[in-house]
């Protein structure tokens, strides 16, 4: 893997995360997040800098993964490679806070994490989807 792919692969894969992030977690399954809060803490409106951040560093783990990945369809790699990334990092972030605070109930750290691995899944494809030189 080279440092111009990587780049590529980040910017894709952040864009990619801002824009189905939105999607799922507002649009979609708004209501859920509301509804099953303990302690409301969200603010009126995001910080659009902090999530573009998140959004990067999100991207970078996924284009890794999907970078060690072998031969194959490129695309569904990715995809199998961001389910992974996304269910297992937002599985261990969700129990522990749920261990930790009491901000959510026990069907988010439930939830989310499968949902952050569709998330993670979708951004991992169009990483895949970068072709090779």
């Amino acid at each position: 893997m080279d440092a111009k792919r990587l780049a590529i692969g980040t910017v894709v894969g952040a864009i990619a995360l801002y824009l189905t992030g939105y999607v799922i977690f507002d649009m979609l399954f708004g209501g859920f997040y509301e509804g099953n809060m303990v302690t409301d803490v969200s603010r009126e409106s995001n910080i659009a800098w902090a999530l573009g951040v998140g959004s990067v560093l999100y991207a970078l783990l996924i284009t890794l993964a999907v970078e060690s990945r072998g031969e194959g369809n490129r695309i569904v790699n990715g995809a199998i490679a961001g389910a992974v990334v996304g269910f297992l990092l937002w599985g261990t972030v969700d129990f522990t806070l749920y261990a930790i605070n009491n901000v959510t109930n026990l069907t988010i750290a439930i939830v989310d994490p499968f949902l952050e691995g569709v998330h993670a899944a979708l951004a991992g494809a169009a990483i895949g989807a970068i072709p090779k030189r």
